[in-house]
């Protein structure tokens, strides 16, 4: 399952880059709001996806006495 987990990072993180030139001719932007975009993206999907997966497991866990 982590190895799953890796290998979507990997991949996402390939098609983000071989995308973002193409976009960023399309969009206008200059080389600093590439990487705000780039940074700004992960940043945001790591911590969604943290929280979902907290959020997953709560329910699930046994609780005391179990």
């Amino acid at each position: 399952m982590v190895a799953l987990a890796q290998l979507m990072v990997v991949l996402d993180a390939t098609i983000v880059n071989i995308a973002l030139p193409a976009a960023q001719a399309d969009l206008g932007f200059g080389d600093a709001d590439r990487q705000w975009v780039v940074v700004r993206l992960f940043r945001w999907r790591s911590g969604s996806l943290l929280l979902l997966a907290g959020a997953s497991t709560i329910g699930s866990a046994p609780g005391p006495g179990s």
